[in-house]
């Protein structure tokens, strides 16, 4: 008897080995009309085969509301809510939150790998663990639950290793913006010395020193980049490049006369920064604008050319006629008309009006140059003019048909001309002529 009990016994352990895995699953029942056997764990997937009420399945493992089942030659998924589970459904290797050993371990030291895990490989499936999971399974678009079951391992697993950062170059002795300390102190002394530097030596590679790096990195024929790197370092050293000290003023310079060409760029609205005496990037393309405007040679540099035109580059305005405008220019003011769209100058003469002025060309050659503007031949066209009269430019309109009176003899002009600034009107009707005004508004774009 006892033989044959040990017997059974060691049977019955042969046959729990030997048993296939969907044996040891938990039984279902299928509580629906029909359900339908999934290959993938989505009502997208391909159907495998239909189930019946009260068929009974091998429930091998739920993730996500879906059970993976056994039935028959079918193993698929059909959603949780459609099944009655008897008994305990056995693991089917996924890690999930609370697990803990050698795997999880594993797990980790791969998702660190490749960057989706920051904290300590110790073998609990935590928090952190379930995050980085989560993290990568968006990353794959897999299925976000958090849990490394057989798709997101392999998944993890199939990655390429991440290849080993090359090895970082020896940093150089290039000085730049924001460096400090001896090296910048003695790149201040040198600069200082050789004229290209006016701020003080307090080692720090401020928007001064950068500019006064470029000024001379300009003058050496070196790439302008402001930063004082190995070339530039021993071309200074040299001390072959000095400033000439010719009142020109260029990037690093700093004082008084800054101020000043910032006050005359500004004026002249090519400048919008603070008035801080620094010449800095603001600065310099401020003058390169206007040396652009005024045809002369861009270099940034503030030389006695690029001053001097400044200093004679008159702000157009606006003059109102019936405000102070005819009393500004009075009857028998003399002054200069430029045409806005040839650039032509010539001389005028006012000599009456009361809704706007009534002029004629000073002389022959005056009329002679008007007449061109008109292409040779006098016109009631409108056209666009600046007057400058007792150091003032103002935005104005003509047209350029002799009429009525002729005051000046000698001049070949048989008549006088009409001449509008803003607000002014017609003789005739009394109003103010929009084609005039729409002239004026033209000629304040413009500068003398």
């Amino acid at each position: 008897m006892f033989r044959r009990l040990r017997l059974l016994t060691l049977m019955l352990l042969v046959a729990a080995v030997l048993l296939p895995a969907s044996a040891l699953a938990a039984e279902g029942v299928v509580t629906a009309g029909t359900l339908v056997i999934r290959k993938e764990a989505s009502m997208e997937s391909t159907k495998l085969f239909t189930l019946y009420r009260n068929a009974k399945v091998d429930v091998l493992s739920e993730s996500n509301g879906w059970y993976r089942v056994s039935y028959g030659k079918y193993t698929g998924y059909v959603r949780t809510q459609y099944i009655d589970v008897r008994g305990e459904i056995k693991p089917d290797g996924t890690l999930r939150p609370g697990d803990s050993g050698r795997e999880v371990r594993e797990l980790q030291e791969l998702l660190k790998t490749h960057g989706y895990y920051t904290g300590s490989i110790d073998g609990d499936y935590g928090d952190d663990t379930e995050a980085a999971v989560r993290a990568f399974q968006r990353a794959a678009r897999l299925t976000v639950d958090g849990r490394a079951g057989e798709k997101t391992l392999a998944a993890l697993k199939a990655l390429p290793m991440p290849q080993p950062k090359p090895e970082s170059k020896p940093a150089d002795s290039t000085l730049r913006p924001g460096d400090s300390g001896d090296a910048v102190k003695a790149l201040q002394q040198s600069l200082k010395a050789l004229g290209y530097f006016t701020g003080s030596i307090d080692g720090d590679y401020g928007s001064i020193t950068e500019n006064a790096v470029r000024a001379f990195q300009r003058d050496a024929k070196l790439t302008i980049d402001g930063l004082a790197g190995e070339r530039t370092l021993a071309a200074i050293a040299s001390g072959e490049i000095r400033r000439e000290d010719d009142g020109t003023l260029r990037p690093g310079d700093t004082g008084s006369e800054v101020k000043a060409l910032q006050e005359l760029l500004k004026k002249h609205g090519y400048y919008s920064g603070p008035i801080d005496g620094e010449y800095g990037k603001a600065t310099e393309h401020a003058v390169d604008a206007f040396q652009a405007d005024a045809g002369l040679t861009r270099d940034g540099l503030a030389g006695a050319q690029t001053i001097e035109a400044l200093k004679s580059r008159y702000t157009t305005e606006s003059l109102d006629w019936f405000k102070n405008g005819s009393a500004t220019i009075p009857k028998g003011a003399v002054f200069t008309v430029k045409d806005v769209e040839t650039g032509r100058t010539f001389t005028v003469k006012r000599w009456a009006g009361v809704n706007h002025a009534d002029c004629e060309p000073l002389t022959a050659e005056d009329t002679a140059t008007m007449k061109s503007i008109y292409g040779g031949s006098w016109s009631w066209k409108r056209r666009a003019i600046l007057v400058k009269y007792d150091g003032h430019v103002y935005a104005a309109s003509m047209n350029g048909m002799p009429h009525g009176d002729n005051p000046i003899s000698g001049n070949d002009f048989a008549g006088h001309f009409c001449i509008h600034f803003t607000g002014s009107k017609t003789h005739g009707t009394q109003r103010v002529d929009s084609d005039h005004q729409n002239a004026v508004r033209r000629a304040l774009d413009a500068t003398w």
